[in-house]
C-alpha cells in the first residue's frame, strides 16, 4: 500500500502502530508490495518524463498521474502536475531533489524484495518450526511500523530548522521541506506556475552546489525515506510533498476507470483491479494458518490517496491565487469561506471560484492549451482538434485589475489541421488537453448516442464543418465561465444545515458577504449557458475532462480508438464498459 510506505499523515485511515499476529503479516506485505511497485513505476515515469526531448509511443505518459479524486478537479491537478515537471525540469541534471528521487527508487525495489523474503519466512514458520522470535516479532506480532523497518523502510522525521546538518546538498534539498507556509508562499511567489522560467536567485541556489561533489557525497546521504507530507500548504520544491504527489496520483489513475452507468459517463476506483495486480505480485493463496488478503485494506487506502490529494489541491488554489489574483485577499477569503469536506473526507472549494483562480493563472502566464472537441453528426462522430491561447488584454486598466472577474481576459482558438497537425503529433511539450462534447442537443441526446456511436471519417461533412465555424466564432472565455457557473459547485453532497440549503445558496452567501455582486455575475453566466451551447446544452462545446499531455502522445491514443471514450494512460487494459 502506498500509505503504508508514504504515510498520508492526518488523512490517514488505518493505524500503523497496532500490533498485527503473525497470521495476519503476509496480508499486509500483500499490500506492501504493490505499494511498493506502483511506487517505482511512478517515480521512475517521472524521471523518463522530466527528460523526454521525444515522446515515448511506450510509455504511459503524463496521464498516468490522472488521478480520480471525486471532486470534480482534474483541471486543477494538472495544472499542478504541470508546474512540478517546469520546476524539475530546469534543474533535471544537477537538482538534489532528483537524486533523491533516484535513491527512493533503489531503496523501493530493495525493500520489495525483501517483503518477498519475509512474506516467504512467515508463511513457513510452521515448516521450519521457528518462531515469531526467530523472525524478530512477539507472539502478539508485529505493528506496520515494525514490519516496514524489519524490510528496510524506516521513516525519520524531517530535519528541523535549528538542527545543524553538515551536507550542504541536503540542505538545499530539504530547505522548503522544513520551511513554514509563509516560506513556502514566499518562495511560491518567485516562480511563475505556468513558465518554465526560474528567477536567477533559484538559479545560483542549484548550481552552486557541484554535481561532482554531489556524485560523491552522495554516499554520505542518509537513507532517503519519507515522513508524512503536509498538505496544508502547497510547495513544489519539498520532494517529501512531491513524491507523494506523483505516487498518490498514479496509483489513483492506475485504478480508475471510465464507465457508462446510470445515464452518466465518469470515472471511478476500482479496488478489484489493485487487488488482482497485488495477487500478480505476490500470490495471496496464503498456507493455513496465514490470513487471506481482502480487499478493504485498498479501499481505505484510496480513501486516504483522495482526501491527501484533495485537500493538496486546494492548498495549491490557495498559493496561485495568492500570486495571480487581482485581489489577492479577497480571493483568499473566497476560497477559505467556500472550502467545504465531505463525510469521506474528500476537500473541495467552490469549483466556480477555483475556475477563477485557474482563469488569471492561464491568462498571465499562457501555458501551451490543446482542445479536443467531438462532435456528433447525424453519421457518427468527429474528432476536432484546437490550439488555445490565453492572454490578459489592457493589462493597466484599473477596473480591469480590481475585478474579481476581469472582462480582458481573452481566449485565442486555431483550428489545427493538415501540416499544422502532423507536427503537433510530433510535439513532446506537456499541453493543458481540454476534451470535451458538441451535439444538437443536451446530455440525454449526448448519452443515448455515446454507445453506439462510432467515428465519421469524411472531411467533407457539412455538420461538423458549421460545428468548427461557431466554435472559433464564439467568446470562449464567457463560454468557459458559462461551463462553471452552470456546474456543480461541490462533487459531493453538502451536510447539515447546509445540505437543506443547497449548495448554490451556500455559496450565494458566501460572495454576497465577501465580494457584492459575484453571485448576479455567476447567475448571469448560468442563466445564459443554454444560449451559448453550453452548461446543459452541448450544442456548441462542453468540456468533459481536463488532463496534462503531449500532444504527440494524446493524439496517438485518440486516433487508436473510433469510439467517443475518454482517453487514458494506457497502464493497465481498459474495457469500454457501457458501450456496444
Amino acid at each position: 500500500m502506498a500509505t503504508y510506505l508514504f504515510p498520508a499523515g492526518k488523512h490517514a485511515k488505518i493505524s500503523s502502530s497496532v500490533l498485527h499476529k503473525p497470521s495476519a503479516i503476509p496480508r499486509h506485505l500483500f499490500n506492501i508490495v504493490r505499494g511498493g511497485n506502483d511506487a517505482i513505476d511512478a517515480l521512475q515515469l517521472f524521471l523518463k518524463l522530466l527528460r523526454e526531448n521525444e515522446f515515448d509511443v511506450n510509455s504511459p505518459g503524463y496521464m498516468a498521474f490522472d488521478a480520480h479524486v471525486g471532486d470534480t478537479s482534474c483541471q486543477l491537478r494538472a495544472c499542478m502536475l504541470l508546474e512540478i515537471f517546469n520546476r524539475y525540469r530546469q534543474h533535471v541534471s544537477s537538482t538534489t531533489e532528483v537524486r533523491f528521487i533516484e535513491q527512493t527508487i533503489d531503496h523501493l525495489k530493495k525493500v520489495v524484495d525483501n517483503a518477498h523474503t519475509f512474506c516467504k519466512e512467515v508463511c513457513n514458520m510452521g515448516v521450519s518450526k521457528k518462531g515469531p522470535a526467530a523472525l524478530g516479532m512477539s507472539k502478539q506480532g508485529m505493528s506496520i511500523d515494525e514490519i516496514l523497518r524489519k524490510i528496510g523502510w524506516t521513516e525519520p522525521k524531517k530535519p528541523e530548522r535549528t538542527q545543524e546538518i553538515s551536507n550542504t546538498a541536503l540542505v538545499v534539498s530539504v530547505a522548503s521541506s522544513v520551511a513554514s507556509p509563509s516560506v513556502s508562499q514566499a518562495s511560491a511567489s518567485r516562480i511563475s506556475v505556468g513558465s518554465t522560467n526560474t528567477s536567477a536567485s533559484d538559479t545560483a541556489s542549484i548550481s552552486q552546489i557541484d554535481p561532482i561533489d554531489l556524485q560523491e557525497e552522495r554516499a554520505n546521504f542518509p537513507s532517503v525515506v519519507y515522513a508524512e507530507a503536509t498538505s496544508d500548504y502547497w510547495e513544489p520544491w519539498d520532494w517529501h510533498q512531491v513524491v507523494h504527489f506523483l505516487v498518490y496520483s498514479y496509483v489513483l489513475s492506475k485504478y480508475k476507470h471510465f464507465t457508462v452507468r446510470a445515464q452518466v459517463y465518469g470515472a471511478n476506483i476500482n479496488p478489484q483491479s489493485a487487488f488482482d495486480c497485488s495477487n500478480k505480485l505476490l500470490d495471496g493463496n496464503f498456507p493455513h494458518p496465514c490470513q487471506p488478503p481482502t480487499k478493504r485494506p485498498i479501499e481505505l487506502e484510496f480513501a486516504a490517496l483522495q482526501s491527501y490529494l484533495s485537500d493538496c489541491s486546494c492548498a495549491w488554489l490557495s498559493s496561485t491565487s495568492r500570486i495571480f489574483s487581482p485581489d489577492r485577499q479577497l480571493m483568499a477569503s473566497l476560497l477559505e469561506k467556500s472550502k467545504r469536506t465531505s463525510a469521506k473526507g474528500v476537500s473541495s472549494v467552490s469549483c466556480y471560484i477555483g475556475y477563477l483562480v485557474l482563469r488569471e493563472l492561464w491568462a498571465q502566464t499562457s501555458p501551451p492549451v490543446m482542445i479536443v472537441s467531438r462532435r456528433y453528426c447525424s453519421h457518427g462522430f468527429h474528432k476536432n482538434i484546437f490550439r488555445a491561447s490565453i492572454c490578459v488584454l489592457d493589462v493597466k486598466h484599473r477596473q480591469n485589475m480590481e475585478s474579481v472577474i476581469r472582462e480582458n481576459i481573452s481566449w485565442d482558438l486555431t483550428h489545427v489541421t493538415g501540416a499544422e497537425l502532423d507536427d503537433l503529433r510530433q510535439s513532446s511539450r506537456p499541453h493543458i488537453v481540454i476534451s470535451g462534447n458538441s451535439i444538437d442537443g443536451e446530455t440525454a441526446e449526448y448519452m443515448a448516442r455515446l454507445p453506439t456511436t462510432r467515428l465519421h471519417d469524411d472531411d467533407t461533412c457539412e455538420d461538423n464543418a458549421q460545428h468548427c465555424k461557431d466554435l472559433l466564432a464564439s467568446d470562449q472565455d464567457r463560454n468557459v465561465l458559462a461551463i462553471f457557473a452552470d456546474h456543480r459547485h461541490y462533487g459531493f453532497a453538502l451536510s447539515g444545515e447546509e445540505e437543506k440549503q443547497g449548495e448554490d445558496a451556500v455559496v450565494h452567501s458566501i460572495m454576497d458577504e465577501a465580494a457584492p455582486g459575484l453571485s448576479q455575475q455567476l447567475q448571469a453566466s448560468k442563466a445564459e449557458a443554454r444560449e451559448l451551447g453550453t452548461g446543459p446544452s452541448l450544442k456548441l462545446f462542453m468540456w468533459q475532462h481536463v488532463v496534462l499531455e503531449s500532444p504527440g502522445r494524446f493524439l496517438q491514443l485518440l486516433d487508436k480508438h473510433d469510439r467517443p471514450i475518454v482517453v487514458g494512460a494506457p497502464v493497465l487494459k481498459q474495457e469500454l464498459i457501457g458501450f456496444r
